[in-house]
């Protein structure tokens, strides 16, 4: 089981998404080789899903509405991207939930080293970031 994590993001501190990538790797024992082991679900190959909390100051949440809108359709042209929803919070507006399903994790990979999730995304939203929760998950077999 992958835990939860939670990175709070302080105003005027650089380079804290080198330090989460860097610890999302420690945590999930991503250092070196970064295979998946999913579980086929009844005649599907395998899938990782990405499932992301991010919240963002009031103030900057409609930056991050249209910069993830953008993404999310970047992200869905990726030939190992089989789907790409992003929510808001109803309750809380400045809290969206990213629900991301790639073919594995060498398709996440790609994912974030496209020129795309480059612009919307890691120099986009992420900067404007308060928190983040990100979990790696597969299918519950049927």
């Amino acid at each position: 089981m992958v835990p939860s994590q939670n990175h709070a993001a302080t105003p005027g501190r650089a380079g804290i998404y080198d330090r989460i990538d860097d610890e999302e790797r420690e945590v999930n024992g991503l250092n070196g080789s970064r295979a998946f082991s999913g579980c086929a679900v009844s005649g599907r190959q395998s899938v990782l899903i990405n499932a992301v909390t991010l919240t963002f100051p009031a103030d900057n949440a409609e930056v991050a509405a249209s910069l993830l809108r953008q993404l999310r359709a970047a992200s869905l042209q990726e030939p190992d991207c089989h789907g790409y929803d992003v929510s808001r919070c109803i309750d809380e507006p400045r809290v969206f939930v990213l629900h991301e399903t790639y073919t594995d994790q060498t398709a996440l990979d790609a994912h974030y080293a496209s020129e795309h999730f480059d612009r919307f995304g890691k120099n986009g939203f992420r900067p404007l970031i308060e928190s983040r929760t990100a979990l790696r998950c597969s299918p519950l077999e049927q």
